[in-house]
């Protein structure tokens, strides 16, 4: 991963901590488990999908227009 990539990632990683909460109660609401698959569109580096891997959720799938964080994302992370 390059430099700037990795910049970028540690910083959504910690805009994801932010919103552990709210994503949790949201997904309490609305009735999404750990079992069920999830999606994230735009994903990036997978900083999201990590904080739901750390949840219990391990049918994670994750789609982003930009390949570069894609790739990162791919080759750091694995639910």
């Amino acid at each position: 991963m390059e430099s700037n990539t990795c910049f970028w990632h540690a910083r959504y990683q910690q805009q994801a901590k932010w919103t552990i909460a709210t994503r949790r109660y949201l997904f309490e609401k609305i009735g999404i488990h750990p079992h069920e698959r999830i999606l994230e569109v735009g994903c990036g580096s997978g900083a999201v999908l990590e904080t739901l891997a750390g949840d219990g959720f391990r049918h994670l799938s994750g789609v982003d227009k930009d390949l570069t964080p894609l790739i990162a994302a791919q080759t750091s992370f694995m639910p």
